[in-house]
């Protein structure tokens, strides 16, 4: 995972590259099915209105797609978004994980960054070594 800021995921700021440190990422899954159904990066490109670079970037985990994106690749590839993501890091999620992202979609949008730096000041930054309780 990145060392991005809740405050710089609140504001939309996207970091890049993504690494699974558990599961295979999402992309892994799709390129290993396209594969299979002999369906090309620029045939993807072609239908979601975007590059092939794009594609490759997503397909490679350099760039995130869209939840909406991923979506549609699964269409393409004639399977159930689970399938794509159900061994994804990134979007398991547990019940608590859950119930805090529905009560942070609950605060205005004005409001969340101040949430997110509530967030960020409970957060133990890499260099803090872990409190002994």
């Amino acid at each position: 995972m990145t060392s991005e800021s809740l405050q710089e995921i609140a504001s939309g700021a996207r970091s890049g590259a993504y690494h699974s440190s558990m599961g295979r990422p999402w992309y892994v899954v799709a390129k290993t099915l396209a594969k299979q159904r002999e369906i090309s990066y620029q045939s993807m490109a072609d239908r979601l209105g975007v590059s092939k670079a794009t594609v490759g970037h997503w397909f490679t985990g350099r760039n995130r797609a869209t939840l909406d994106v991923i979506k549609e690749i699964a269409r393409m590839l004639d399977v159930p978004l689970t399938e794509l993501v159900a061994e994804d890091a990134y979007y398991l999620t547990d019940e608590h994980e859950r119930a805090l992202i529905e009560r942070y979609r609950k605060i205005p949008p004005e409001l969340r960054k101040h949430a997110a730096k509530i967030l960020d000041g409970l957060v133990p930054k890499p260099e803090d070594p872990p409190s002994e309780s």
